[in-house]
């Protein structure tokens, strides 16, 4: 009797399972770290717009100072009390009328301008140097400014000189008299039209050191050239 060998008897679904058993294997890839991502790929986020300009400011017209437009109403009643109390101490001579306040209805620009020049008028022009200050900052100025400056301002007229100084300048020609002469407008001093020029630049640079080594409170607004 003969017996069949178990090798000869599998069913097709082990020879299918031995047959794939025999197959290569797909190798598995290795899994990727993962990485941060990269600022120069990532999406920017909109930048906040600017403003178009800065905020603009407002001029008192007292004190000449600029403020924001929240702040100034804040600032015009105190400015006014202090105005009004260091003019109650003044000498007579020295006192003012309180600045008129410009119109509300106007714009910025017209209200900057009008509030600038209503501070500037207020200034009074020191007799030794020429230069200009709020009064209250004028008496303080002139305990330090003892030079006074020669100018044709403080020289006498012809009028007031006595008719004996008058006889006694000799008369000259038409021809020979003296060139015309201009007045700095910063100093006083006279000039020749060719040396006016050059003096009048050095002069308001030398107002400008001058002015900036005082205190904040003592520094005037520079002087405005005439014409």
């Amino acid at each position: 009797m003969k017996y069949k060998s178990k090798s000869s008897t599998n069913s097709p679904m082990e020879t299918k399972r031995l047959s794939s058993s025999r197959l290569p294997q797909p190798t598995p890839k290795p899994k990727q770290a993962s990485q941060p991502p990269n600022p120069a790929t990532r999406t920017k986020s909109p930048e906040p717009k600017r403003a178009s300009s800065a905020k603009r400011t407002l001029t008192c017209y007292l004190c000449g100072r600029e403020f924001g437009s929240a702040s100034l109403p804040l600032h015009e009643p105190k400015c006014l009390q202090k105005w009004e109390r260091e003019n109650a101490t003044l000498p007579a001579h020295l006192r003012r009328k309180v600045p008129p306040k410009p119109a509300p209805n106007i714009s910025k620009d017209e209200w900057n301008k009008l509030a600038w020049e209503t501070s500037q008028s207020t200034l009074m022009p020191c007799q030794n140097c020429g230069r200009t200050f709020y009064p209250e900052r004028l008496i303080v100025h002139q305990r330090s400014c003892k030079t006074p400056q020669v100018t044709m301002k403080n020289l006498p007229s012809a009028d007031a000189m006595s008719p004996q100084v008058v006889e006694s300048t000799p008369s000259t020609p038409t021809s020979s008299r003296a060139p015309p002469t201009f007045e700095c407008y910063i100093c006083g001093k006279k000039f020749g039209s060719h040396s006016i020029k050059i003096h009048e630049k050095q002069c308001l640079k030398k107002w400008h050191i001058e002015n900036d080594s005082l205190p904040v409170g003592m520094r005037s607004a520079p002087p405005v050239k005439k014409g």
